[in-house]
């Protein structure tokens, strides 16, 4: 469901430009995002760290004395 509300939301913002954009056209053009970031090392350096520093964060909170 949550894809089908992500697909829906990006026809509503950008029907002015692209009354036609389909939910092919989408996964196409996010295929194509992935794909160029994932050629990008800085790039994935940077996600790996960021997904790092959230679960460290959640490491802490579960295990805090609070």
């Amino acid at each position: 469901m949550l894809l089908l509300l992500f697909i829906f939301r990006e026809k509503l913002l950008n029907f002015k430009n692209f009354p036609l954009l389909s939910a092919w056209d989408i996964e196409q053009l996010m295929q194509v995002l992935i794909i160029c970031e994932m050629n990008n090392p800085d790039k994935i350096l940077q996600m790996i760290l960021r997904r790092h520093l959230i679960r460290q964060k959640d490491i802490n909170r579960c295990y805090s004395n609070n």
